[in-house]
This record gives structure tokens, sequence and C-alpha cells, in this order.
């Protein structure tokens, strides 16, 4: 049996591909070349080349599973819930400004600690993100604002 993956004198390698099951299950060795990126020659197909299994829906339960490591993992880090679905969260890094307290300061000094007002209140924001879990199990971040 001749090796696959070394080219044939006079002629153009074909690398391996193996059709889709009929119940869209890979077995082992059946894969497919991603994006067209046949792995250089003398080398096994690790790179570039991913199983043909089609995602499957999970059940709620293993999604709200998700959904709960993802939120523990968000706080453990500092970040506060601020509203949660079944399947999504709504997160929160960073605090508000207290507005009055440099207020205070500012007719204190007469002004000048508006400039630092200013600085702070352009540094210090919430920042929210939405943390979902879709249909198959898959964990997705939006950043919004």
């Amino acid at each position: 049996m001749t090796d696959p993956y070394q080219p044939q004198s006079g002629s153009a390698p074909e690398w391996p591909t193996t059709a889709i099951p009929s119940d869209g299950v890979p077995q082992p060795g059946n894969l497919v070349p991603a994006a067209g990126f046949p792995p250089p020659t003398g080398q096994m197909p690790t790179a570039g080349y991913m199983p043909t299994a089609p995602l499957r829906e999970v059940s709620i339960d293993h999604r709200r599973q998700t959904l709960a490591m993802a939120v523990a993992h968000e706080v453990a880090r500092g970040a506060r819930v601020e509203s949660q679905t079944e399947t999504m969260a709504i997160i929160v890094t960073g605090s508000k400004l207290n507005h009055v307290l440099h207020l205070i300061l500012t007719l204190a000094t007469c002004g000048f600690w508006g400039i630092g007002w200013l600085i702070v209140a352009a540094a210090q924001r919430e920042h929210r993100a939405s943390i979902t879990v879709d249909p198959y199990g898959q964990l997705l971040r939006q950043q919004l604002s």
C-alpha cells in the first residue's frame, strides 16, 4: 500500500477525504480538509483538518448548567449580574461614578477638582456584556457597552 501523503512521481498528491457517513457521526480517519488546506507533504493531517460532525442540540438543563458556570466565572472576576434568563445573562463590570461627591469636591476646591472629575468620569465606566448559550450548547459573549 502506498502512502497517500507522499506524492507519487509525476503526479500531484491526492489528499484523502472520506464521505460523511449517513448517520452524520464521524469515525476515526473520517476527515475532510478545512478551507482547502491540505497538509504539507510527508506530514499527518492534523492542523487545518476538522471532524465533520454536525452540531446537535443540547437539553435546556445542559444550557442552564453551561450558563451558570460562565456566570460564576465572570462573578469570580469581579462582574455583577444585571439580569438573567434560562439561557442568557447580562453582566456588568466597573462601577458608577459618585457625581455628588465630585460636585462637592469641585465646589470645595473652587473648580480645580473639575478637571480631575472629567478625567475620572472618562476612565471609570460600567461595561455591559451579554452571555448567551445557543441551542447547540455553545457559549456566546457579546460586548454591549
